[in-house]
């Protein structure tokens, strides 16, 4: 799309792992809290082994404005067990092994297979969902199926900058409860407009 020709994630990340948990933070939260949070995060804790020592309670102090934050904090600490332990603290490049890790999920999986190993996938997160939705791309409910449908109809070398720029968008004219379809680059393809 032309209104986001250098669009890219829009989490903050130095390393594989830094995305890997930055990503399981970001369920039900915005990427502009993920990063605060995940800057904070990663002074304290660096690698997969200080996760593994540190104490529960510890991360739930710091992420608890990203939400859900027992869950999250269990979810990142049992990431950082299994990385140490089955994968020499490296972040797996197989995508059934990336779905094994706990609170990982099929949209978090797409998103390092595409953004750390470079194999195009559709990330499937909200924005996307919706997006593509009322544009007439698909008439799916579930992510899983919306993946394969635009699968089979974006080309693998777009299909990272396509969901990073049907995020940007969605995230500006788009949004969940408030459509701005009169100022919308989309318009005119829109079958939903309001």
């Amino acid at each position: 799309m032309q209104k986001y020709p250098n669009v890219t994630c829009g989490l903050s990340f130095k390393n594989s792992f830094e995305l890997l948990i930055s990503a399981r933070l970001s369920a039900r939260c915005t990427d502009k809290c993920v990063n605060k949070v995940a800057a904070t995060l990663f002074e304290r804790f660096m690698s997969p082994e200080d996760f593994v020592s540190a104490e529960l309670s510890d991360i739930e102090d710091i992420i608890k404005p990203c939400g859900m934050y027992k869950t999250k904090a269990k979810n990142i600490k049992d990431i950082c067990i299994k990385l140490v332990n089955d994968f020499n603290s490296n972040i797996p490049s197989e995508f059934e092994d990336l779905l094994n890790l706990p609170g990982i999920g099929r949209k978090t999986a797409n998103l390092i297979t595409s953004e750390v190993f470079g194999i195009p996938r559709i990330v499937t997160d909200t924005h996307v969902c919706r997006v593509t939705y009322r544009i007439g791309l698909h008439c799916e409910t579930r992510p899983v199926k919306i993946e394969k449908v635009l699968s089979e109809i974006v080309s693998k070398e777009f299909r990272s900058f396509f969901c990073h720029a049907i995020i940007a968008l969605g995230r500006e004219f788009c949004k969940a409860r408030t459509f701005r379809c009169t100022v919308c680059p989309l318009v005119e393809i829109c079958l939903k407009q309001d």
